[in-house]
């Protein structure tokens, strides 16, 4: 049985929220199932679905059971979404792309453990499809590549720096673990200074009547 911390291994969030989510290419059509769009790149309505469903998998069943927690997790999908879909906008721009041995390493990784067809086993236990999974992963990878050639150059860290991150993790955690803490609140602040920045550049643009009729369809 996958535990939640199998699942964090195969499904990892980015250090800014960034969940497993994915977009496909192409254009959007009048009356197709399209949710946002950015330059050429466009998220469906079935990719909201299979981004939620991988969503769910990190949450305990007793949230699950209540209405207005999952509204919460739909909603969290439909934002995280857009900031995949404007960083896969910035990777199409600066020629940013993963190569087939980045894929095939991190789900070797993410199999490591398993029994021969485990890993399948399980996905198609909770209704994932491995294609679907190969692709979020894949998403997910190139996204991380976009935050590190944008974000990835060395932080100096100040006094104030660790200040701050103490403030946020447990009593008695580690020296590197503080280290780590102060460089995620860094990098953070600096994704939305520069999220702010580029807020014309990367317009975002939401089908707003299927998105309700979504969120209206997951209501209790």
């Amino acid at each position: 049985m996958l535990t939640r911390r199998m699942l964090k291994k195969a499904w990892p969030l980015l250090f800014l929220a960034l969940f497993f989510v994915g977009c496909v290419g192409g254009e959007k059509e009048p009356g197709s199932t399209w949710l946002f769009s950015c330059g050429e790149r466009v998220v469906t309505a079935g990719d909201y679905q299979d981004a939620l469903k991988l969503a769910l998998q990190g949450y305990p069943y007793e949230s699950l059971s209540r209405g207005d927690e999952v509204v919460a997790i739909r909603q969290g999908v439909y934002h995280q979404l857009q900031e995949e879909l404007l960083l896969l906008a910035v990777a199409d721009e600066k020629g940013v792309s993963l190569q087939s041995a980045e894929l095939e390493s991190a789900v070797r990784e993410a199999r490591e453990g398993y029994p021969e067809g485990a890993f399948e086993k399980e996905l198609m236990n909770r209704g994932i499809s491995l294609e679907t999974w190969r692709r979020r992963l894949e998403k997910h990878l190139l996204v991380k590549k976009v935050l590190k050639s944008e974000f990835g150059k060395e932080l100096h860290l100040t006094y104030d720096d660790f200040q701050a991150a103490r403030r946020d993790v447990k009593a008695g955690v580690s020296e590197q673990g503080l280290i780590q803490q102060a460089k995620r609140v860094r990098m953070e602040a600096g994704y939305r200074h520069w999220r702010r920045s580029v807020e014309g550049k990367y317009s975002i643009e939401v089908n707003g009547e299927l998105w309700e009729k979504i969120l209206e369809e997951g209501r209790p």
